[in-house]
């Protein structure tokens, strides 16, 4: 979903799905900002930000390296305040749309694209962990863009199966 909203703002995305693979596409050529989630299936944001940093001054690709951590999840006030000095903005999940359009703005003014929605205020949304889909909730999150919403949910279909996959044989092997 946050792919589909960094492009839908004009963005070029390279996803990866680990810290490690993180810093080998960070080691390949030079990247604009690392948006990271803050817990990763192989280390902590903690951790890869603290890799990064140490190879900022021999690695001429992350010079302008901007920084926007990402948790769904409440983090402790100490992670937190060492967290804020570290990264250029953190949000919380799950995103939408205006909140990540602002933060981008802030990060690189000179490039900001802005959605404009005329008469829509920002509707600030969380989704109850109860809850298993709520598409209004969706809707409101991508500020009834419904081809943005249509687009995402192809590829959650599409990417679903495959996650169960890698789940089960996580499973299988005890690796839970």
């Amino acid at each position: 979903i946050t792919t589909q909203m960094l492009e839908h703002l004009g963005h070029s995305v390279t996803c990866v799905s680990s810290g490690a693979k993180a810093l080998q596409e960070l080691n390949k050529r030079p990247y604009d900002l690392l948006l990271m989630d803050y817990y990763l299936v192989d280390m902590s944001g903690d951790s890869l930000l603290s890799m990064v940093n140490d190879a900022k001054g021999s690695n001429p690709n992350l010079a302008g390296l901007r920084v926007i951590s990402l948790s769904g999840a409440a983090l402790a006030p100490a992670v937190t305040e060492s967290l804020a000095k570290r990264v250029d903005a953190s949000l919380a999940k799950p995103l939408d749309l205006g909140s990540l359009a602002d933060c981008m703005a802030r990060i690189f003014p000179d490039r900001a694209r802005r959605p404009s929605y005329p008469g829509v205020e920002r509707i600030p949304v969380r989704l109850d962990e109860q809850e298993t889909v709520n598409f209004g909730n969706l809707r409101a999150m991508l500020r009834h863009n419904d081809a943005l919403a249509r687009e995402i949910l192809q590829v959650f279909l599409e990417d679903v199966p495959l996650h169960l996959d890698a789940f089960k044989q996580a499973m299988a092997v005890g690796d839970y």
